[in-house]
């Protein structure tokens, strides 16, 4: 990867970026940059935002005395700071990554992490388009929560969802009333999601993914997948629903390592395929049902609602012991897994 000393030196810092950089977020940058370059990568670093610098300089000490990485870390996340640079760092940190850099291919351990807390700051760096994104819409709509990168592993537990009877539902309705059904709908498990710091990594029309990472991710999808359906029936009587009659979903959770990729259409998994074959063939309308991997990771507290349900596809799994989207009685025509259609 070439990188262009004066693209750097040029590129705009908003100045909410140095109001929002956090004594936490700065601690945590500087332990990243520590981590991963030693004090000749952190001058390079400070050469590549500043076009000329120096960490003995910076520090005022002569070139013989020995200066460590973590405070010559430091010192280059201050004078960031102190010059307003912070952004073109934190920007320059994301692009090196995964890019050769003093003649090795860097990978910096833990940078997920931080563009994870980054973003819970409400910032977000996109290294595609190498903007940074500052509301909430706009970076709970990265599939990647502004952290993960392409083509490495990572920890998510995911929800396959369909809908119940969906050919029947596009007989009596049509087209365009679904059309707008399927975009309400949408927009109701992406506010329920995002109170779980959760993606929809796919959707369409009739059924998607849901996925979550990072820490206490089984708990958190578990927990969106009960509110999706216990909120449901609020959904059904919603004016905003063109619909008359009342829908219900499948849901069913698994978790486990996959290999990432922003095209989140492009990531093939045994998680993935469990967690779509259990909601389909697995999961009774209104009910969630959990993987044994699932099962074994959640809180114990939650598993008070579900229900051993015997082996599905060699492994066993649970559900819950009855519909959670009850509240103002069953939907009409709901059958079995097999009214998926």
């Amino acid at each position: 990867m070439s990188l262009n000393r004066y693209a750097y030196n040029s590129l705009p810092v908003k100045k909410r970026i140095d109001d929002q950089f956090s004594p936490a977020l700065r601690h945590e940058l500087t332990e990243l940059i520590a981590a991963s370059f030693n004090l000749d990568g952190v001058d390079e670093l400070g050469r590549l935002v500043f076009r000329q610098y120096s960490t003995h300089s910076v520090a005022g000490e002569d070139k013989h005395i020995t200066i460590s990485r973590q405070r010559g870390a430091q010192l280059l996340v201050e004078e960031a700071e102190d010059k307003g640079r912070i952004g073109d760092l934190i920007k320059l940190v994301a692009d090196l990554d995964g890019s050769q850099f003093q003649g090795r291919r860097l990978d910096i351990d833990g940078i997920e992490v931080f563009f994870n807390g980054l973003a819970r700051a409400g910032m977000a760096y996109d290294p595609i388009y190498r903007r940074f994104y500052h509301t909430r819409e706009e970076i709970r709509e990265l599939k990647n929560w502004a952290s993960l990168r392409d083509g490495r592993t990572y920890e998510v537990s995911v929800i396959s969802a369909d809908i119940v009877g969906n050919s029947r539902l596009v007989r009596a309705n049509g087209a365009k009333k679904m059309e707008q059904f399927y975009f309400e709908l949408w927009r109701f498990l992406g506010n329920k999601i995002a109170d779980y710091d959760g993606r929809m990594w796919t959707w369409a029309g009739d059924g998607g993914l849901l996925a979550f990472t990072f820490k206490d991710h089984v708990n958190r999808c578990v927990k969106c997948a009960i509110d999706i359906q216990i909120s449901l029936p609020l959904f059904n009587i919603s004016p905003e629903n063109p619909l008359s009659d009342p829908v219900a979903l499948r849901l069913a959770a698994d978790t486990g390592v996959l290999r990432f990729y922003s095209e989140t259409g492009r990531i093939v998994s045994e998680v993935i395929n469990y967690a779509t074959h259990l909601e389909k063939a697995g999961t009774q309308p209104g009910c969630v049902s959990l993987s044994k991997r699932v099962v074994d990771d959640v809180d114990p507290k939650i598993l008070t609602i579900f229900e051993d349900a015997g082996l599905f596809e060699g492994s066993s799994y649970r559900t819950t012991g009855r519909r959670l989207d009850m509240l103002f009685g069953a939907p009409d025509g709901c059958g079995g897994a097999e009214e998926s259609a």
